[in-house]
């Protein structure tokens, strides 16, 4: 058994799976945590290998990005749509540029995620927070985010 197939076996394990690709041995089966808890998969927040907590990424966000990041993270994506990444696009929500002759609308955790790059110098994943996060700091940071649902 590869390390890869371990560590998928303990985290099927801690989920409780019935079955898995290949035989699974006991000490494999006595390592996996009994306690209850849903273990959360590799690479994703609160994984004991990603670094930092949930608190501590939405820390940064809230500490560090500052209007005039938001502005230059617009700017920098411009208007055209077709130049984000398609992945990117939102769903439901939009934030609207600022300037009166620039009304363009975007995603807000595209922005956010460009704005900390210019704050902190590294962009952050999509992973690393959720599209309620981005919304309320835009909000908070005084930007008119729009509901696209709504007419």
């Amino acid at each position: 058994m590869t390390a890869e197939e371990a560590c998928e076996a303990i985290h099927g394990l801690a989920y409780g799976l019935p079955t898995l690709p290949f035989p699974v041995s006991t000490e494999l089966q006595r390592s996996a945590p009994d306690n209850g808890r849903r273990i959360p998969a590799p690479g994703r927040p609160g994984w004991l290998g990603s670094g930092r907590s949930n608190k501590e990424r939405r820390m940064t966000i809230s500490q560090q990005i500052k209007p005039e990041h938001i502005v230059m993270a617009m700017d920098e994506l411009g208007p055209d749509a077709a130049f984000w990444p398609k992945q990117r696009l939102s769903k439901c929500h939009d934030v609207v540029h600022p300037d009166p002759g620039k009304r363009w609308r975007m995603p807000p955790k595209l922005v956010i995620s460009v704005a900390a790059r210019f704050a902190g110098g590294a962009e952050l994943s999509p992973r690393d927070f959720d599209a309620s996060e981005a919304r309320t700091r835009l909000q908070r940071l005084g930007f008119q985010v729009i509901d696209r649902r709504k007419p």
